[in-house]
């Protein structure tokens, strides 16, 4: 890396055990097997078979990259993908505002979209079939959605005309609806004869609509990444209990392919799972996501059951990524390393040792700030006699031994 900013801000990002988001693929280790079932799920929605996953872990084990990877691999596999986060205004008790949030968490290839950049999108590959005319794709378009919904139907019919004629305004106010806005005022929805508005009663209708309406326009399916599900919790006794009731019936509806080519991927803090206040206290939502407490006390694994618990990566895949970590730290830091790469990993999970933690407790987040900390020393101590000789380490799965080799 010659850019010596783009790697200060690696090194920053690694310093607060934050994976960059810049090449973080190139931090993603340790997780093919988690990485196949994802592309599993995909592979499930783009055949129109509705599919749920439930990411879960500690703090710090690797679920927002995961979440980065699906939108990578979706993007790139011509998925849309809408990203609506928990803290931050949408409430599962509200399920009128869930179009809402989908709508405006959109990203297509990366980059945030709108309803308008959607359609441009798929009107620039119709431009592109010179054995047929726009018009006879938007006819059978619109007679498609029509028969799901009219009233989604006569507007987006009256979205396209606006498009067409460069109605500016009239384009912005049908996207605007189509999008799920509720403060659209009165007197412009009667100047455009729209009628009515996304409500608790419709807006499931909706979503079924903006559907199939991705699928006819040209996309693999859509998945909804729905993050930060564990602050739930934290909502009042009342609130919680309708939040699991709407997570559950969410759940319903798209693995009963009631969504066209849709998919849901949660993820969530693993007290979601453990806490008295958590999923548990809602059976039915629990029998769902088939969770059991047996399979992670056995710790044996199932990826394809709906939940998967995030475990520590393997020692190997903590040598690849500190390997992969000093390159980068010596391309832009002066450090007089005297011993190997894999002994500075085993320095590090060492020094957690001394404070009581092991190995299988801890996090990618817990190794990189430790590691990050521990090259700083090097780097700034070239005559340390702390970190100056070999560390071999063996673990049994249940604790981790270590030898010096002089």
């Amino acid at each position: 890396m010659k850019d010596s900013s783009k790697v200060t801000k690696i090194i920053n990002s690694l310093k607060s055990g934050i994976v960059p988001s810049e090449n973080f693929r190139e931090f993603l280790v340790g997780r093919d097997d988690e990485k196949k079932e994802l592309n599993r799920i995909l592979d499930n929605i783009q055949s129109d078979v509705g599919s749920i996953k439930f990411i879960t872990g500690a703090y710090g084990s690797g679920k927002s990259s995961l979440l980065k990877y699906v939108m990578e691999y979706g993007g790139n596999n011509n998925f849309l993908i809408s990203k609506i986060s928990l803290d931050r205004g949408f409430k599962f008790y509200k399920l009128e505002e869930l179009y809402y949030h989908i709508m405006h968490g959109l990203y297509y290839k990366g980059k945030n979209v709108s309803f308008d950049d959607l359609f441009t999108i798929w009107l620039d590959k119709v431009k592109e079939d010179k054995n047929n005319k726009p018009y006879n794709y938007i006819n059978n378009l619109i007679k498609e959605i029509t028969t799901y919904n009219e009233s989604f139907g006569r507007v987006f019919f009256s979205y396209i005309r606006a498009k067409i004629s460069n109605s500016e305004e009239e384009m912005k106010v049908m996207s605007s609806w189509l999008s799920g806005e509720p403060n659209i005022p009165y007197k412009i929805k009667e100047k455009y004869g729209i009628k009515g508005s996304i409500d608790r009663n419709n807006s499931v209708d909706y979503l079924k609509c903006f559907c199939t309406l991705i699928e006819i326009l040209g996309f693999s399916g859509m998945v909804i990444l729905i993050d930060e599900v564990d602050v739930l919790l934290d909502e009042r006794s009342d609130l919680r209990q309708k939040s699991f009731v709407g997570v559950k019936g969410f759940i319903d509806m798209t693995v009963n392919s009631e969504f066209k080519n849709c998919g849901l991927i949660f993820s969530g803090g693993e007290r979601f799972f453990v806490d008295d206040k958590g999923v548990k206290t809602y059976e039915a939502l629990m029998q769902r996501l088939s969770y059991t407490e047996f399979t992670e006390k056995a710790g044996l694994m199932d990826y394809k059951k709906p939940v998967m618990w995030l475990r520590n990566i393997d020692l190997d895949s903590y040598y690849n990524l500190g390997e992969m970590i000093y390159t980068i730290y010596s391309s832009i830091n002066d450090i007089n390393l005297k011993i190997s790469v894999p002994s500075v990993v085993n320095w590090v999970f060492l020094e957690y040792k001394k404070g009581k933690r092991e190995f299988r407790d801890l996090t990618i987040r817990d190794f990189l700030i430790k590691y990050m900390e521990i090259l700083d020393i090097i780097s700034q101590n070239p005559e340390n006699k702390i970190y100056t000789y070999e560390l071999e380490a063996s673990y049994n799965g249940r604790e981790m031994k270590f030898k010096n080799r002089l």
